[in-house]
């Protein structure tokens, strides 16, 4: 069952709020994803650490940005991150809390993105970076499957 989310309620994914949809949230970064949503990041997360390990600038979307962080991940892909800050006693930091209009085109962009990031890799010829891709379990498979389906 689908909630409605106001402001001050504990956010789960899935929730909706002016017709969006939650589909991450997380206390500094999001860290709890709607389902779909979850193997992209985690994809997305170990290709960003290559490229940066091996200095490949990530150059995507609109302005053609480096992306190094699942922030700008996140944003590329079309997930609008709201934050708020809080304060307790000892500690603060920032909430994240993502939200999207369309679930189906928000995921048909995430993928299109992974795929172009490791396409952006392997374009590299780089022997380390081929090693490295071919560790992440599943993501050539992913991609190869992505191809087919355009």
């Amino acid at each position: 069952m689908t909630r409605q989310y106001t402001d001050g309620d504990y956010p789960e994914v899935g929730d909706k709020k002016s017709g969006y949809v939650l589909v991450c949230h997380g206390d500094d970064t999001p860290s709890d994803w709607i389902k779909w949503l979850e193997p992209l990041v985690d994809y997305a997360n170990e290709l960003l650490a290559i490229a940066e390990e091996h200095g490949v600038p990530i150059k995507v979307g609109k302005g053609s940005s480096n992306v190094c962080h699942i922030h700008e991940f996140l944003d590329v892909a079309g997930i609008r991150l709201e934050t708020w800050e809080w304060q307790g006693s000892l500690i603060s930091g920032t909430y994240y809390l993502g939200w999207v209009k369309n679930e189906e085109r928000a995921r048909l962009k995430t993928e299109r993105l992974v795929c172009k990031i490791y396409r952006m890799l392997e374009a590299c010829q780089s022997q380390e970076i081929m090693q490295e891709l071919s560790k992440i379990i599943g993501l050539r498979d992913f991609v190869d499957q992505q191809s087919d389906n355009a």
